[in-house]
């Protein structure tokens, strides 16, 4: 079966790298449902940027939150419950990260001078704040096209090859990211 779908271990590498080189050591990182592969991708890139840096991979600062916002609030909980609570987050998605400013409003935590954040997605919603989050975009307008110019070849043409298409993301470099 053909596929368009975004690079997201890309994504997630470079989310995490911008963290670290912010300064940033005491990273999280909120997954998604592991049984979805965008989920196991952005963990593995989330795991390759801190790789790549020597930065140990803690696996309390890793919390499965299969993308709903009730786990994401225990996971929160249980992370400033920590002696050494991040400093920063990636967040699987968007809403998640929403979640997670809500938290910080909530716990008197200054975003971004005491806790760093990057969504992924590029939700609209997500840039009609005090502050616009930093995220990874995902360019769904040409995923989209590029699905329907696939589907087009396939109805009018029996013989087509499969076409798997990875899209590149983009990081969106915004408000909610500071050097420590």
């Amino acid at each position: 079966v053909g596929f368009v779908a975004i690079d997201n271990l890309r994504g997630a590498f470079e989310a995490t790298d911008f963290l670290i080189k912010h300064g940033h050591k005491d990273i999280a990182h909120l997954c998604g449902d592991l049984r979805v592969q965008c989920a196991q991708e952005r963990l593995e890139g989330y795991k390759a940027a801190l790789k790549k840096d020597n930065i140990e991979i803690r696996k309390y600062y890793i919390k499965k939150t299969k993308f709903a916002r009730a786990q994401v609030r225990e996971a929160l909980e249980d992370l400033f419950s920590l002696n050494e609570p991040p400093t920063a987050i990636f967040s699987a998605s968007d809403d998640m990260a929403e979640e997670i400013i809500a938290f910080a409003r909530e716990k008197s935590i200054a975003i971004p001078e005491k806790l760093s954040i990057i969504g992924f997605d590029d939700n609209p919603h997500c840039t009609y704040d005090n502050f616009a989050l930093t995220t990874v975009r995902q360019p769904l307008a040409k995923m989209a096209y590029t699905a329907v110019e696939i589907l087009k070849d396939l109805v009018n043409k029996k013989n087509q090859p499969i076409r798997k298409i990875v899209l590149t993301p983009e990081l969106i470099i915004r408000d909610t990211v500071s050097s420590i």
